[in-house]
């Protein structure tokens, strides 16, 4: 979940369905009362901060910017369990800067803690009036610490790895239990990534991270892999290429925090942690760790240097941008993926073509039909790229064949949809399934039922995320993006999931909406429902999987494509 919705509750912006979703997330969710309490207490913090008279000197934009710069250089909340604070981070930053604040008195303290225990008060009490289901609460726990956050796509031939040392997920400490670390392992076959440190002893590796940004880190190196937009390098050097939609991508070091400006950017550290950052192309933002935090904006052909002196500024250097590296030389360049695509660009007629790249050098043969069974069909309409398809409840088109496809293994699906701000029929929210067909039983030689075995839906259920949103199950597992899509306009949605035996849609599944990796606002774990894939379905004929708005662009990848992939048909409209 966002803080900003956290931020807004705490102000008292939210009213409404919205008040009560963060109230129901909050009765769920212990780390996520944790972040909220902590939000509470730095909200204290700031007041009696601000009501200083002696700091009526420090500008605001000078305040402001020394206290994110610190805040964002602290690891997340969900690992720091037993993380103990010596003293205030605000008080801390403003000591660094020799303000010499006069310090808080003991009534001072008293005030803040009153702040924040009266505003825990109020929400304890808050909490109390919602009422969630047992089973439901259980089903939302799954621990996602596991989820998957990156992708080794890429390596030289001989590239040498060290053994991944995981971290506690809690103390962010090395384990140092050897059978608890080969248990923890954060490397998976087939080179998904979770949350922990690599050591990289050679050669050029190609990181990408789901929010697509991309690294290439040059051994010998050791990079903490912590989310899909963030990771930090403890030595070594590397390259990061960062897409518009990835902006803000961190790379944290030792000495500095280097956010990204929608750019392509070096780091390098050294043996004791003394930090160089040089910027390729764009912009991005660079500020000390401790001490003089203030950011620096370094425009492209610009280079800087922290060393341990945490009271100076950032030294300016010689660029030499060329050092590092943009390729993982001797690697199989990757071939392009199959998928199937329907563009829905025929003039006219019911039969609507498949102009996708077949499976292992052959045609899909595959066709988007309308159903047989029912009367009516979705109208040829203006899409959003060329011609769409319009749905009212009832509507559906399937494709009879979808050859190459099971439900247990990787697969990506993506598409343009347009919802209606204020959909006519609630129940109107199956936008695309992957169906599985039971062959016919001797008892019923003539009747097959369908069995759908992933499905893209927008939420209707209020505590499972935010309504409206972008939802994609498989059997009673689910995953709800942050995104409400019922405002009328494009918006173009998928997904992408890791595959494999011990797959969960909780750790193994990634949502993507208008090429960004959505935040996740609700969940229940489990396994796929496991199944070969007979039918693309649109729509839906039946009380529960009918459908109300307008798609276009469909297409169906055999494997998880990487976020490139789904960006760029996000930003182009389409033609992959």
């Amino acid at each position: 979940m966002k803080t900003e919705l956290l931020d807004a509750y705490l102000c008292g912006d939210l009213r409404g369905e919205s008040a009560a979703f963060i109230e129901a997330a909050l009765k769920s969710d212990a780390a996520l009362r944790e972040v909220y309490f902590q939000q509470v207490r730095m909200d204290a913090a700031l007041r009696v901060l601000l009501e200083d008279e002696e700091l009526a000197e420090v500008t605001p934009d000078h305040f402001a910017a020394g206290i994110m710069a610190r805040i964002a250089s602290e690891p997340p909340v969900e690992t720091q369990a037993d993380r103990r604070l010596a003293k205030s981070v605000l008080m801390e930053i403003l000591d660094e800067r020799g303000l010499k604040p006069r310090p808080l008195s003991s009534w001072d303290w008293v005030k803040a803690a009153g702040i924040a225990a009266a505003a825990a008060a109020l929400l304890i009490m808050g909490l109390q009036s919602v009422s969630l289901n047992e089973a439901e609460e259980s089903s939302r726990s799954v621990d996602t610490s596991g989820r998957f956050v990156a992708r080794v796509t890429s390596e030289e031939a001989g590239v040498v790895w060290g053994i991944p040392a995981p971290l506690d997920p809690l103390t962010t400490d090395a384990l140092t239990d050897p059978s608890a670390a080969s248990s923890r392992e954060i490397v998976n076959a087939d080179g998904w990534l979770r949350p922990g440190r690599l050591t990289l002893k050679s050669g050029v590796a190609e990181i990408t991270f789901n929010s697509g940004a991309r690294v290439f880190l040059e051994g010998p190196a050791i990079l903490e892999v912590e989310r899909p937009n963030r990771a930090f390098l403890e030595s070594g050097r590397l390259t990061a290429e960062v897409p518009k939609p990835a902006t803000g991508f961190v790379i944290n070091t030792p000495r500095v925090n280097v956010v990204d400006i929608g750019t392509r950017f070096g780091v390098s550290v050294d043996e004791i942690g003394d930090t160089e950052v040089h910027v390729m192309q764009g912009v991005v933002e660079v500020s000390r760790l401790t001490g003089n935090a203030v950011p620096m904006i370094v425009e492209e052909g610009l280079a800087v240097r922290a060393d341990g002196r945490t009271r100076s500024e950032l030294q300016v250097i010689d660029y030499a941008g060329d050092q590092f590296s943009l390729r993982v030389e001797g690697s199989t360049p990757p071939s392009g993926p199959s998928f199937l695509n329907y563009g829905f660009n025929e003039s006219g007629g019911s039969e609507i073509e498949d102009d996708g790249r077949g499976i292992e050098g052959g045609p899909f043969f595959a066709s988007l039909f309308p159903d047989a069974s029912q009367p009516s069909r979705p109208k040829r309409s203006v899409g959003r790229v060329g011609g769409g398809l319009t749905f009212t409840r009832g509507e559906r088109f399937d494709s009879p064949l979808l050859a190459g496809f099971e439900s247990g293994q990787a697969l990506s699906v993506s598409l343009w949809v347009r919802i209606p701000p204020r959909p006519q029929e609630i129940g109107a929210h199956s936008i695309l399934s992957l169906v599985s067909l039971d062959q016919p039983s001797e008892s019923s030689p003539s009747t097959r039922s369908d069995l759908p075995r992933w499905r893209m839906a927008w939420n209707t259920e209020l505590d499972a995320g935010t309504t409206g949103a972008l939802r994609v199950e498989s059997g009673e597992a689910f995953l709800v993006g942050s995104t409400d899509l019922r405002d009328g306009r494009w918006h173009h949605i998928g997904f992408r999931f890791a595959g494999g035996e011990s797959a969960d849609v909780a750790t193994h599944l990634q949502l993507y909406v208008d090429g960004q990796l959505e935040d996740i606002s609700g969940f229940r774990g489990g396994p796929v429902d496991q199944g070969t894939i007979h039918q693309l379905r649109l729509g839906g004929s039946s009380q529960e999987s009918s459908f109300e708005g307008a798609i276009d662009e469909v297409y169906a990848f055999p494997e998880a494509v990487s976020p490139a992939v789904i960006q760029k048909l996000a930003t182009e409209g389409g033609n992959f």
